[in-house]
């Protein structure tokens, strides 16, 4: 049997991150389990992947926007005419 597999009903484990099989719920041995060690390395790995994705979003709309009034549409009011009236 293959080392990710349970060693009560033998499938492919779903999740080492769980203590417990995911088809069976049997309790799992430590060693299938992902180390402590594994989880800190898995967590930094997704921050940094998650301030990288946050650091082009904040690029990406800093460069859509172009500054000044590029990509706003003011309005103030009135029809170009003097006297505030519809015609």
């Amino acid at each position: 049997m293959s080392p990710l597999n349970c060693p009560q009903c033998g499938r492919t484990l779903i999740n080492r991150l769980f203590d417990h099989c995911g088809w069976c719920g049997a309790d799992l041995p430590e060693a299938l389990l992902v180390s402590s060690a594994e989880k800190e390395l898995m967590r930094e790995k997704r921050r940094l992947k998650e301030e990288e994705r946050l650091r082009r979003a904040r690029k990406k709309s800093t460069h859509s926007r172009g500054g000044g009034d590029a990509g706003w549409d003011f309005w103030v009011g009135g029809d170009g005419g003097g006297d505030g009236g519809g015609e």
